[in-house]
């Protein structure tokens, strides 16, 4: 008995996470926006952490007061 496994028609790009088709996989151009969304997806742990630290909270507190300072 012999399995064949179809080859995929869509694989999913490792920089953008966009779904691309296989046959013009050496065409394809990550759209800037999601290439920045997919990449900020893998570091919401990492900011969530450094936001809720000392230093964090700190800079959040400066960042909100220089905002209100200069409007």
């Amino acid at each position: 008995m012999r399995i064949t496994f179809d080859h995929p028609l869509y694989a999913r790009c490792l920089d953008c996470g966009a779904a691309v088709a296989c046959v013009s996989w050496h065409a394809h151009v990550c759209d800037l926006e999601e290439l920045v969304e997919h990449q900020l997806n893998g570091l919401e742990d990492e900011i969530d952490a450094y936001l809720a630290s000392p230093r964090g909270l700190f800079e959040s507190w400066w960042a909100t007061r220089e905002r209100r300072c200069a409007g």
